[in-house]
């Protein structure tokens, strides 16, 4: 199964809970200043949990996609480039945790998938993102179950 992980700009309690990926990791964003692909502290922060998380996994991740988008400002050629730039940004930060970057591919998509529509030459906070996909094997989806049915802390399952 495919968890999205992060990518929900605004997410409710059901939302983290449907499934057992999200009960674990709260969906995130991680943000880019405009024309640039250098991952931000708060960014930093987040990839922290999410690498420790994918640790975790160990030989139950099959792979993880990191998508990059660009808001609306520059070329459409540019848009392209920096989109690119940010997923590898978010990979080669995976891969210096120890993360396999044979197990990690990255795509631009440029402004695709705008999570604010703007016009063009509009920039957009929110639009200048990485999103995360993570795909596990069938064993590392049935520890993740297992992880989730027995681990709780105050009702809701931990991390495992």
């Amino acid at each position: 199964m495919r968890y999205r992980l992060p990518a929900l700009a605004f997410a409710t309690l059901s939302m983290l809970t449907s499934t057992p990926a999200a009960a674990c990791l709260v969906p995130q964003i991680f943000y880019f200043s405009s024309g640039s692909a250098e991952i931000t502290e708060r960014s930093e922060q987040s990839l922290a949990t999410l690498a420790a998380w994918i640790l975790r996994r160990g030989s139950g991740l099959r792979e993880i996609n990191i998508d990059g988008y660009s808001d609306r400002t520059g070329s459409r050629a540019a848009r392209m480039a920096i989109s690119r730039a940010r997923a590898r940004a978010i990979r080669d930060w995976l891969v210096s945790t120890g993360i396999p970057a044979t197990r990690i591919f990255v795509h631009g998509r440029s402004d695709s998938v705008l999570l604010v529509d703007t016009p063009d030459g509009i920039a957009e906070t929110d639009n200048r993102r990485a999103e995360v996909y993570i795909t596990l094997t069938d064993a590392g989806e049935e520890a993740l179950r297992q992880s989730a049915a027995t681990r709780t802390a105050g009702g809701f399952p931990s991390c495992g």
